[in-house]
């Protein structure tokens, strides 16, 4: 007789989010930990969408592009991850 519950089901992951959890782990950290801070929700046609709490969150995220030495690795972690440049758009959560 199986449990109710055994544990075997397999979770699906959205599509591109196995690719965006290995891109953040190819960040610097205090960029990783930021992207970590908020949820990925989706990747379609080079866009990831992430969900953001409030507007400073992406704020926080986008400081990190002003220093061009981040955007240029942050860009050649994407192409070699995604394929392509990606482009990153923010969704506030609403409560």
């Amino acid at each position: 007789m199986r449990a109710a519950f055994d544990g075997g089901e397999d979770v699906k992951s959205k599509p591109g989010e196995k690719e965006w959890q290995q891109f953040v782990s190819m960040l610097d950290k205090d960029l990783a930990a930021d992207f970590k801070k908020i949820r990925f929700l989706l990747y379609k046609d080079n866009r990831v969408l992430l969900e953001v709490k409030n507007f400073d969150q992406s704020e926080m995220i986008e400081k990190h592009f002003h220093d061009v030495a981040v955007l240029n690795h942050t860009k050649k972690c994407a192409i070699k991850v995604f394929g392509k440049p990606i482009n990153i758009s923010y969704k506030i959560l609403k409560e």
